[in-house]
């Protein structure tokens, strides 16, 4: 069980403090086996009705809009040329994710396959409405490491100065024969 308590007496500055206590006993009141933990930074007092103060709805309209703001964001999912097993594109909570993306030129030098996968990540992007600007992040899968150093070359050309993601790149066994590079991105809404 985890009480919450406040301290309004023994805060810094005239401020109420307030601290967790979990119990972890049978105990509810804290007997047996109690853990406290205790914010010290200064806690926002709410006014008090007892003394005439009260939840104005000035106060209370931000909180409610940032809460309905919050479930509505959570609660849309778009999803983009969806098919039986996968969707391209996933939109959701301000986020666009990419499914991870392989050539159709199987067999192909990297950088054809490379430079032929990131093109068709700026269509997926654009069909979601943002651009590389926007990619947060990138994970790359190299079907050999000799492959590292001519995969880079068609990347630092795409990536856009001063727009670097963050990335992963691995040395993986894809799925096809004479595929050599895939890529999943998430990018900003």
């Amino acid at each position: 069980m985890i009480i919450f308590v406040e301290n309004v007496d023994g805060g810094r500055d005239g401020h109420s403090s307030i601290g967790r206590r979990e119990t972890r006993g049978a105990d509810a009141a804290g007997v047996n086996d109690t853990c406290a933990y205790r914010r010290s930074s200064p806690v926002r007092r709410l006014p008090d009705p007892a003394h005439g103060g009260g939840l104005s709805q000035s106060f209370l309209r931000p909180v409610v809009a940032g809460l309905a703001k919050v479930q509505s964001m959570s609660s849309e999912i778009k999803r983009l040329q969806t098919g039986a097993r996968m969707s391209q594109v996933v939109i959701a909570n301000g986020f666009v994710h990419l499914a991870g993306q392989v050539p159709d030129t199987a067999g192909a030098p990297i950088a054809v396959q490379a430079t032929e996968i990131l093109t068709r990540i700026d269509a997926l992007l654009a069909s979601a409405g943002v651009d590389k600007t926007r990619v947060l992040t990138a994970n790359v899968w190299l079907s050999d490491a000799a492959h590292f150093d001519a995969f880079n070359a068609v990347w630092d050309a795409w990536v856009p100065a001063g727009h670097a993601p963050t990335r992963a790149c691995v040395q993986a066994l894809l799925m096809k024969p004479g595929l050599d590079v895939e890529i999943a991105v998430t990018a900003l809404a």
